[in-house]
């Protein structure tokens, strides 16, 4: 029998929770693109998404940010993620489906940083593809699109 995260919508308490407890690799990854816990705390009222418990304990937050001609996803969790991959994987594929029919003009993108390697693979699955990049010091963040062929 395989287990399965509770979803609801994005609100406040599970996103702080999550924030809080995030795997070392998302908060070496926010990081890097400028933000802090606090900083994210404060852009909660634009952001649209889910979140998912377990046992209701939050795992993962997730969602997008829409901008002209852009949907940018995000994804944050603890380290109970790595036990709902299926779960969660599936459930993203709905999110970005449902967002491709919606949005259907709008490019669909990711920012990732290149050493976050569970992330990338996880991204490829999703058919994220690298079409730009950026440095900060020596670190690269790649900016990926969604695939849709």
């Amino acid at each position: 029998m395989q287990v399965k995260l509770k979803k609801h919508p994005l609100n406040f308490d599970h996103f702080e929770y999550v924030i809080s407890n995030m795997r070392q690799w998302d908060e070496l990854e926010i990081m890097l693109m400028g933000y802090t816990k606090k900083r994210l705390l404060k852009m909660f009222d634009n952001l649209q998404g889910v979140t998912a418990t377990y046992q209701n304990i939050p795992v993962l937050c997730a969602g997008y940010q829409l901008f002209p001609n852009v949907c940018w996803y995000w994804f944050v969790g603890t380290p109970l993620v790595k036990d709902f991959f299926k779960n969660i994987t599936r459930e993203a594929e709905c999110m970005i489906q449902t967002n491709e029919k919606r949005y259907p003009k709008n490019k669909h993108i990711v920012q990732v940083w290149n050493k976050h390697q569970d992330s990338v693979k996880w991204l490829n699955i999703l058919k994220f593809k690298p079409f730009s990049s950026y440095h900060v010091g020596k670190e690269e963040i790649l900016l990926v699109e969604r695939n849709r062929t």
